[in-house]
């Protein structure tokens, strides 16, 4: 057993090794509590309280409350909680069911990956034998892929991407900060070209020939083949690399 009082007033009391151990801020505003740790822990703060046993974590903003944002999730298997705009939740994984606030807004699925719904912002999307068939739609993004045959998404004012029999073809059209266009025949050919560079690749990435354009005209970078020949050349450095016999 061992207990302690720092100078700031919290207290720690453990019954080592790992069976228990009790911390609490000064006045009790804050405790958190382990029991055989990693098995469980909870760290309390004001009304808040937050929970952990095994793979069941669970969150509760405010314990004085019936309804209040928190969560309660049984990793992987079950999901439920309420959003804090006061939206309830539940999920069964992989049966049926709704999660809100996990990386996505909402996901909603039916025998995943059979079928799956999901909204991030103004898009939405819903897939089929989920990542392979799959339409998105909103005000910023939409596009569709029946991977890997064809597939195409467009981000308002951002880009434009699409791939035939991926990895084989793919290209994009680029509007925001380094404007241009791209495509790429793998393992064969492919071409870049930006506001910023200029760029062939041959049998990539074995081959690259690319060059600066506008403010970095004075930038030039050659594979030849990389690894075994490299020469880049930079505002203010040069790299020569002629493996194995002379690097500079």
């Amino acid at each position: 057993y061992e207990r302690v009082v720092t100078s700031d007033g919290s207290l720690r009391e453990s019954y080592r090794p790992l069976l228990y151990t009790h911390i609490e801020a000064e006045g009790g505003d804050a405790v958190r509590r382990e029991v055989f740790w990693p098995i469980y822990d909870s760290s309390r703060r004001g009304d808040s309280l937050t929970w952990r046993f095994l793979i069941w974590f669970g969150y509760d903003k405010d314990t004085t409350q019936s309804g209040s944002y928190g969560r309660t999730w049984l990793f992987p298997f079950w999901f439920s909680g309420t959003t804090k705009k006061g939206q309830n939740y539940a999920a069964l994984f992989p049966g049926y069911g709704t999660i809100r606030d996990m990386y996505f807004d909402r996901i909603h699925f039916v025998l995943f990956p059979i079928w799956v719904e999901y909204d991030r912002g103004a898009s939405s999307t819903w897939s089929v034998l989920w990542p392979f068939i799959s339409k998105t739609t909103g005000e910023k993004r939409n596009g569709f892929k029946v991977f890997p045959f064809y597939g195409q998404m467009e981000r308002k004012d951002i880009d434009k991407t699409r791939f035939v029999l991926w990895p084989f073809w793919s290209s994009g059209e680029y509007y925001n900060r380094n404007p241009g266009s791209s495509w790429m025949l793998f393992p064969v050919l492919g071409r870049v070209d930006r506001e910023s560079e200029s760029s062939w690749l041959v049998i990539p990435p074995f081959f690259n020939f690319t060059a600066g354009k506008g403010k970095l005209d004075y930038y030039r970078k050659i594979n030849c083949p990389w690894p075994f020949i490299q020469i880049h050349d930079g505002k203010d450095w040069h790299k020569r690399y002629f493996w194995p016999i002379y690097t500079h």
